[in-house]
C-alpha cells in the first residue's frame, strides 16, 4: 500500500480524474490511483477540488499530506446510524497548491479514500 507522501519529489506529468477516482502519472513512470472501491451501503466521491489539479503537472511535488475529520478518532455521526467522513489530500509543488475533498458515508463500512502504486503487472491483470 502507499501513500499520499509516496507523491513528495516526484514530478506528476499526466492527471485523469472523476468523481470517484484520480490517476497520478509520473515522470519515473509511477503510476497512482486515490479512489474507494465501493461496497453495498457505502457512497464515497471526490467532491471539490480547491486549485487546478491540471496545475500540478511539470513541477516536483514538494510537499503532499492529508487530514480527516477522524483525526480525532472519531467519526461523524448523522444520527441515522450512518457515519460520513471528511478526507482532505493536499498537494504542493513550487507553482500550485491543490486539495481534494473526498466524502464518504456508510452505516458500517469503510468509508477511508485510497491511495496505491498501480504496477504494470496489476494492470495487465485488470484488462485480461
Amino acid at each position: 500500500m502507499s501513500n499520499i507522501t509516496d507523491l513528495i519529489g516526484q514530478t506528476i506529468v499526466k492527471i485523469t480524474n472523476d468523481k470517484f477516482s484520480i490517476d497520478f502519472y509520473t515522470e519515473s513512470g509511477k503510476h497512482y490511483i486515490m479512489g474507494h472501491d465501493q461496497n453495498c451501503c457505502e457512497y464515497v466521491e471526490l467532491e471539490d477540488i480547491c486549485g487546478n489539479l491540471q496545475g500540478l503537472i511539470g513541477s516536483p511535488v514538494h510537499d503532499a499530506f492529508i487530514k480527516t475529520n477522524t483525526d480525532s478518532g472519531e467519526y461523524l455521526d448523522k444520527g441515522s446510524g450512518e457515519n460520513y467522513q471528511w478526507t482532505f489530500y493536499t498537494i504542493v509543488t513550487m507553482f500550485e497548491t491543490v486539495t481534494l475533498r473526498w466524502y464518504g458515508e456508510a452505516d458500517c463500512y469503510s468509508i477511508d479514500v485510497d491511495f496505491d502504486e498501480i504496477k504494470w503487472k496489476d494492470e495487465w491483470r485488470n484488462i485480461q
